[in-house]
This record gives structure tokens, sequence and C-alpha cells, in this order.
């Protein structure tokens, strides 16, 4: 499963690049970027409800004797909300029906918050990857 969940969440990294590529081609354009950024906030909303619960808690009770994992889980988990809030007020801005008003601060906008999300990526790939691959398989669970 663990290898698992770090193929699911590189597809997901790679997913969002494409994404925000496309965008970035037409990026000092608003109205043309406008149909693009619907994608980048699905794949992005994908990728973020990966990251669930039910995985920081699998990784809080394997790491929990670990205070070096236990303390980058934290900041994982403090940075991943960070990172939600930034995605709402983003996609609020720019995805909502008075959005014509944005298009003005859209290419820098748009330029803050990739970076926000690319640097994210990074800290993924470098920290949390590793915590992953490191947990044992979990057994299959019997449904009766």
């Amino acid at each position: 499963m663990a290898t698992q969940v770090v193929t699911t969440l590189e597809q997901g990294h790679q997913a969002i690049k494409e994404a925000i590529s496309a965008i970035q081609v037409v990026a000092r354009s608003y109205p043309a970027a406008r149909p693009r950024i619907r994608e980048l906030q699905s794949v992005l909303l994908t990728h973020l409800g990966r990251q669930d619960r039910k995985l920081q808690e699998r990784l809080a009770r394997h790491y929990r004797d670990g205070r070096e994992q236990t303390k980058m889980l934290e900041f994982l988990q403090h940075d991943l909300k960070e990172i939600k809030v930034q995605f709402l007020v983003f996609f609020d801005k720019y995805t909502g029906e008075l959005t014509d008003f944005g298009g003005n601060t859209f290419p820098k906008d748009f330029s803050v918050f990739t970076g926000t999300i690319l640097d994210r990526i990074r800290i993924e790939e470098e920290y949390l990857f590793p915590l992953v691959r490191a947990l044992p398989e979990e057994p299959a669970s019997r449904e009766s």
C-alpha cells in the first residue's frame, strides 16, 4: 500500500505540473486562462484529498517514537493546512462569478500561488515520500 500511495501522489504531482504549465502559456490573459483554472482546481483538490486523515494517522502511529519524524509530520500537516487556505482564497477569487474584476492581478497571483504549490511538491517528494515508503504494509481487512 505504501508504494501505491507514493505512486498515486507522484501521479498527482505530474497532473498538477501539467495543469500549471497549460495555464502558464496563457497566464497573461485571464480570459484565456480562466477555462483552464478549473482543471487545476480539480487536480489540486484530488491531490490534497489523498493526504487525508487516515494517511496522517497511519504515519503518526508508525513514527510515534521517532522525534525527528514526528516533527516533520507536524510540519507537513501544518503546511498542508496553509496550502488549503491559499487554495480556497485563490480559487474563490478566480473561479467565482464575479472574477472579471481580478483579471489584472491574475498573472501575479497565479505566479505566487503556483510557486507555493510547486514548493509543496518539492517538500512532499523530499520529506513525505520517504516517510510513506517506510510504512509497513497493512494487512488486508476482512469484510464479513
